[in-house]
């Protein structure tokens, strides 16, 4: 009965995915109409950028700043200047460039 259930999950999660695949490809067919060659050349640049962040933000990376409280300064996070001292400027240069 168990695995009955996990193959039709599997099942499911296949069909959803080639359904919401063709969806996609419809809109882009219809974006390309409507924007243009350069506006599609400019969404994959901006898309590309989109997610890159997006990726990092699911990464789950620990940046810490200086004048955090001291529990969350544990061992394997970055710890990054205090905020007055561009903390953020120093994170972004180090961890994402």
């Amino acid at each position: 009965m168990n695995r009955n259930k996990a193959i039709q999950g599997v099942l499911l999660l296949t069909m959803s995915s080639f359904f919401l695949r063709g969806i996609g490809m419809i809109y882009r067919i219809v974006l390309s109409e409507r924007i243009g060659m350069e506006g599609m050349g400019l969404y994959q640049l901006i898309m590309t950028v989109y997610g890159l962040f997006s990726m990092l933000a699911c990464a789950g990376l620990a940046v810490v700043m200086a004048d955090a409280e001291p529990q969350l300064k544990q061992p394997g996070r970055v710890i990054a200047p205090p905020a007055a001292q561009d903390g953020v400027a120093w994170a972004i240069e180090h961890c994402i460039l």
